[in-house]
């Protein structure tokens, strides 16, 4: 007995399946030094936010270090035959107030703000600024942010913003994301 497929089912059936495949190409799997760095960080960032992604020759390797006054850090760091750089870096320091945090937090942003030379970029963010940082060791953009009673201070390396115009944009959305992770891992 043959069996025939009206055109219809065909082309819903092809139509599911396209969709299926455009959707799961779209979500990355998370690098196994993104996964490390979200154990390394306490679960404070989640696998994924920050799409880190490194060449095949490139060794990398997530740390953390955390107080039980909340006070720690985690980093990714990256090597390859000619260089070794910090492909991310957080630093949470608790403070006693999240009063004191908040105007820590504008103080620091304003400081940014009103230097352009040294800090190009400036932007405003939920609860956090960011600017590229022209001084600091291994150059590159740093945020600072609150959450609640937490300062958080996080880098990422990165080209200097006036050297193409949209240098700044996959940082920004990387902090972001991190913010609403630790926003997250922080509420109440």
């Amino acid at each position: 007995m043959t069996r025939h497929i009206h055109a219809r089912t065909l082309a819903v059936g092809v139509a599911l399946l396209l969709a299926a495949t455009l959707t799961s190409c779209g979500e990355k799997e998370p690098s196994k030094v993104e996964k490390d760095l979200a154990k390394e960080c306490g679960g404070r960032i989640a696998a994924g936010s920050l799409d880190l992604r490194f060449d095949e020759n490139v060794k990398t390797k997530a740390m953390g270090s955390w107080h039980k006054s909340g006070n720690g850090q985690c980093l990714i760091t990256a090597n390859d035959k000619h260089d070794f750089w910090t492909a991310f870096h957080l630093q949470i320091t608790h403070g006693d107030s999240a009063e004191e945090i908040e105007a820590l937090r504008r103080d620091r942003c304003a400081d940014d703000r009103g230097d352009p030379t040294r800090y190009p970029g400036y932007t405003d963010g939920e609860g956090f600024c960011s600017a590229y940082d022209t001084v600091s060791p291994g150059a590159g953009y740093r945020a600072v942010g609150a959450v609640g009673r937490y300062y958080v201070e996080i880098r990422l390396p990165g080209d200097r913003p006036n050297g193409h115009p949209d240098a700044a944009k996959k940082p920004r959305e990387r902090f972001s994301r991190v913010m609403d992770d630790l926003r997250e891992y922080y509420k109440d």
